[in-house]
Order: structure tokens, then sequence, then C-alpha cells
């Protein structure tokens, strides 16, 4: 008898065991099936974000592309009748002895607002045009290629006029006409953001960036660039508050960044020890020297 119920008890026991594993089995499979689910939803989820950001960026991609058409076309069609209006102010200007000091005042300012327009013009047409440019480069002595950029700058300065020391500077592999745009806009901002009364200084220089490449430096002694602005400045149409009234529409370094962007360089700004701002840029050395051109000596810019 005692034996028969230890063998009951003992099924029992048996019985509830494996009821207690067939029970933790269906948990774990339902919990693996919630497990699978969830996993799919998330997946599914990853996808349509996955697939909204793809459309997302080809809308942008779009849209930049049609900004860009927009701006090259209106930049297009504006030049010619702006060149027509600035042509026939300076010769009303010049032979027009007959003009009332008023009119001469009128046609003056009729003349360097065209100028104005004129340079919004060409930096919108030098932004639409530069990120599909096709690179010609070559190996460029950007001492030489300087010197003639700053004589160009010195050309159109009235008043007194800036000290601009051209120090001495590598050859760098590199398209020569967009790479004398960026130091032209470069130098062209450090002669004209500078205190009101102040003559510029401005430095152009260069060192060892890595091996192969170099850094190129244009320092001034400007008005400067806050330190929370010195990412946001290289930015489309932007300008740091301290460049309120001074001329310019904010286009000149976000050119300058597509252009060293499309050489595969890198462009920033420092504060200048001493005050005013450093800008640079950098460009990989090249190999060779370039061709022999015609010499520009510092004494030319004087």
């Amino acid at each position: 008898m005692l034996c028969a119920a230890l063998l009951l008890a003992a099924d029992r026991g048996r019985s509830r065991a494996e009821a207690r594993l067939r029970r933790a089995a269906r948990e774990r499979r339902d919990g693996l099936a919630r497990h699978r689910a969830e996993l799919d939803a998330h997946r599914a989820e990853l996808a349509r974000q996955r697939d909204r950001a793809l459309v997302t960026e080809q809308q942008l991609r779009d849209r930049e592309a049609e900004l860009t058409g927009f701006a090259a076309a209106a930049a297009d069609h504006l030049h010619a009748p702006l060149h027509t209006i600035a042509g026939f102010t300076e010769l009303m200007l010049e032979d027009g002895t007959q003009l009332d000091p008023a009119t001469r005042g009128f046609l003056g300012r009729i003349g360097a607002g065209t100028g104005r327009m004129l340079s919004l013009v060409d930096s919108l047409l030098v932004y639409a045009t530069t990120n599909d440019a096709a690179l010609k480069l070559e190996p460029v002595d950007v001492g030489g290629l300087a010197l003639g950029v700053v004589a160009g700058c010195l050309d159109h300065v009235t008043g007194e006029p800036p000290s601009v020391d051209v120090g001495d500077l590598p050859v760098v592999t590199a398209d020569a006409d967009l790479l004398g745009e960026v130091i032209s806009r470069l130098v062209d901002n450090a002669v004209r953001f500078v205190r009101h009364g102040t003559a510029a200084r401005v430095t152009i220089t260069a060192r060892e960036h890595t091996p192969g490449r170099w850094r190129i430096e244009v320092a001034d002694r400007g008005i400067g660039v806050p330190q929370e602005q010195r990412t946001r400045i290289f930015a489309p149409f932007h300008r740091a508050p301290a460049a309120e009234g001074f001329p310019g529409a904010g286009l000149g370094l976000a050119v300058c960044r597509r252009i060293v962007d499309l050489h595969g360089g890198e462009l920033g700004v420092e504060p200048n020890p001493g005050g005013g701002s450093l800008f640079w840029f950098t460009l990989a050395a090249s190999p060779v020297a370039p061709a022999p051109g015609p010499e520009l000596l510092a004494a030319d810019l004087a």
C-alpha cells in the first residue's frame, strides 16, 4: 500500500514537472514569436525610414539642381543688361560736361548700384557653375598666381592702398583659374573687411599641412570672425553680424568652399594672433614644376 502511494506521488510529481516544462517551453515559444514580430516591425519601420530618406535626398538634389539652374540662368540673363546700364552710365558721366552736380550724383549712384549688382551676378554665376566644373589640374605656382591676383585687386582700390605681403609660396596641383578665384576672393575680403579709417594689412604665406599637401594662409588685421561664426560664414548668403555695413552678398566664401572641395582640400578660418582673421585652405603638392610664364615681381605691386 505504501509502495503504491509512493509511486502515485512520484508519478504526480513527474506530471507536474512535465507540465511546468511544457508551460515554460510554450512561454519561450510565445516570447520568441513576439520578439520576431517586434524585430520584423522594426525592420519594416527602418525600411520605410530609409525609403523616405532616399526620397527626401532625391528631392533635395532635384531642388538644388533646380535652384542652381535658376541662379545660372538668372545671372546669365542679367549680365548683358547690367553691363549696358553700367556702360551708358559711364559714358554719360564722361561726356556729360553740361550735367549739373545733382544729376552727376544720381548717375554716380546708378553706376555704383549697377557695379554691386554685377558683382552679385558674377558671384551667383560662379557659385552655380562651380559645382559641376571640370577641373583642369596642372602644376600651379601659387606665388606667381597670388602676385597677379594682388596686382589686379590693387588696380581697383580707391583711397589708401592696402599692404599686401606675398611670401614664398609652393607649387601645387590645381585648376589655375579656380585657384585664382579662391585667392582673389580671400584677398578681396581681407582688403574690404577692415575697420573704417584703417588701411588693410594682408599676408599670404604657406606651410606644409601633411606630407604631400600644402596649407595656404591669407591673414589680415581686419574685423575678425567670432568663434560661433567660424563655420557658418562658409554657407551661401550667410553674413556674420560684424559684416553689417560692408558691401557683399555672402557668396564669396561659399564659392571658395566649393572650389576647395572640388580639389579635395579643406577650408577654414582661425583668429590671427594680434587681431584679425587667418583664412586657410589645403591643396596637393605638385610633383613637377609648372610651365614657365611671365614673371611678376613684388615690385610690380608698388
